[in-house]
């Protein structure tokens, strides 16, 4: 009997050492779920890779102003009048169109966030004084929006804004502010020390006399190869804007978005049939 219970009390022994065992490396339920929710969050694709992609016209002004085809045909095409501006601008709020920024198609482009109804972009380049006496008072009437890529160093000189005028405006919402290079140089013929500088420079200063980020540019002249991208990279731009014609945009795309151009010769029936998606 004695034998038994020797025997026995081995079996309970072992036993009770074999449970402790298992208790201690069986992984703790609340710790094992964090771990598992932490892999498949590293696991998971972010939305942000998803090359989406979307039709929406980005009109590329310059000059709002009369002008006659000769002797300046080149300026003539850069050119609308204010009076057919208007009514281009009159056609966007009758057809219900809704003046998107660029950061509203950067974040749809990266994260999905939804557009509106009949989304377009208004974008002028160089930063001439006539946005400012044409362009804005038509823009705050009529509740649009518009973003203005500026040269720096421009600001102040004969027919440009000044800072005046850009803070002035920006303070309104109604217009945002882009890079446009610190002196209009076609970064595709410029040394790696001017690229950086162009780019580098002109965003700092906007940044700093703006009080406000600026991640958005256009080339100048529509003129750009990979040591421009790569530089627009290292300044952590988040997206630039061509020349080329073109509206449909892409994830993969951001620093190449097309635009389509507005100038003289056009109506506003030749306006409306350039800014049609379907």
């Amino acid at each position: 009997m004695k034998k038994y219970l020797i025997i026995f009390g081995l079996i309970i022994v072992f036993a009770t050492v074999m449970y402790t065992s298992y208790s201690q490396k069986k992984p703790n339920k609340t710790n094992s779920q964090k771990a598992s929710g932490a892999l498949i969050k590293h696991l998971k694709i972010d939305p942000e890779i998803i090359d989406r992609e979307t039709r929406v016209p980005i009109i590329l002004y310059h000059y709002v102003r009369d002008i006659a085809p000769q002797p300046d045909n080149l300026g003539w095409g850069l050119s609308v009048p204010p009076s057919t501006f208007q009514q281009q601008m009159d056609y966007l709020v009758k057809e219900n169109y809704t003046t998107i920024t660029p950061n509203n198609l950067y974040q749809y482009l990266k994260y999905g966030t939804p557009l509106p109804p009949k989304p377009i972009m208004l974008t002028f380049d160089d930063g001439y004084l006539d946005f400012f006496e044409e362009v804005f008072p038509v823009l705050r009437d009529n509740h649009l929006t518009a973003t203005n890529f500026i040269i720096s160093n421009f600001l102040g000189r004969e027919q440009y804004l000044d800072w005046y005028h850009l803070k002035y405006m920006v303070a309104s919402g109604r217009v945002f502010v882009g890079g446009h290079t610190l002196n209009h140089m076609k970064l595709t013929e410029v040394n790696s020390e001017q690229l950086d500088q162009e780019i580098a420079i002109n965003k700092a200063s906007l940044e700093e006399g703006l009080d406000t980020k600026i991640d958005y540019f256009a080339y100048p002249y529509g003129s750009y190869d990979d040591n421009v991208l790569n530089a627009l990279k290292k300044n952590k731009y988040k997206a630039a804007f061509t020349t080329e014609n073109g509206n449909i945009h892409k994830t993969s795309q951001l620093l190449k978005l097309p635009r389509i151009k507005v100038g003289g010769g056009d109506t506003v029936q030749t306006f409306a049939e350039k800014i049609k998606t379907e």
